[in-house]
């Protein structure tokens, strides 16, 4: 797993878009346990997803229902 820094990624998924990334640096741990300790879970980031795209999500499975 990398974690990376969310600078520049706005370019590409605009004023809404979700962006998981680190801004420090210097930590150092085990791959798992820093990403745990920074809320990079896989856990974490579908709480983050169904937090802030509520209604996309909705209109997705909509969509799929209908195929």
């Amino acid at each position: 797993m990398e974690l990376g820094s969310p600078q520049g990624w706005a370019n590409f998924v605009g004023r809404e878009g979700l962006i998981i990334g680190i801004s420090t640096f210097g930590a150092s741990a085990p791959g798992n346990q820093i990403a745990k300790e920074y809320g990079c879970t896989v856990e974490n980031i579908v709480h983050q997803i169904k937090t802030i795209y509520p209604k996309v999500l909705h209109q997705s499975n909509e969509m799929r229902k209908k195929k």
